[in-house]
């Protein structure tokens, strides 16, 4: 009788041991990276013409123009003047707008479905549209240098295609967030 008491009481502790291994094991994905090292990718295209009368690569809003529907652009991080390993060209896709700050932005989800990079102290980002993967490990000043636009840019697709948008400079986070204020870099044919 006491070798199946034991046997009981081991079972039980096994079990419970078990059960809580599995319920202190991280979920494998966003929740992996801790919140002070997530970056959210947001991008803002920034007044770029003085009239409303020509459209470019995206739908207008007055002198704005915001992401569309699979719309990709690249994201890269620097730090010390060398592209980031952990953050070199990552694709992501534009999903939907929201508010801050009273502007609107375009939200961004990359090929896993999550909307951040990882945080680098001391390292800054930039972002780009359209986005290529021919530009791993390329900075902001040679892609701008070395965009060639479309000779055939009669379809929409084409169009956007030849249309760089890129920010001024690499930004520093703000907080949490990674907020890029596109412009057009390159004039269209």
């Amino acid at each position: 009788m006491n070798s199946i008491y034991r046997i009981c009481i081991f079972l039980i502790l096994l079990c419970s041991l078990v059960a809580t291994l599995l319920s202190c094991t991280k979920e494998i994905g966003e929740s992996a990276l801790p919140q002070s090292k997530r970056l959210y990718i947001s991008a803002v295209s920034a007044n770029f013409r003085q009239s409303g009368e020509i459209d470019t690569k995206t739908q207008t809003y007055g002198f704005f123009t915001t992401f569309e529907s699979g719309d990709k652009i690249g994201v890269t991080g620097i730090k010390d003047g060398k592209i980031l390993d952990v953050c070199n060209n990552v694709l992501f896709t534009y999903y939907n707008d929201t508010l801050i700050n009273g502007n609107q932005y375009s939200q961004f989800h990359n090929e896993r479905g999550y909307s951040f990079v990882e945080r680098v102290d001391g390292a800054k980002y930039f972002a780009y549209y359209p986005y290529n993967a021919d530009y791993n490990g390329k900075s902001l000043e040679w892609i701008c240098e070395n965009f060639k636009p479309l000779d055939d840019q009669h379809t929409k697709e084409s169009f956007d295609k030849s249309d760089l948008m890129a920010p001024e400079s690499p930004i520093l986070p703000t907080g949490d967030k990674l907020l890029f204020e596109m412009k057009h870099k390159m004039a269209t044919i």
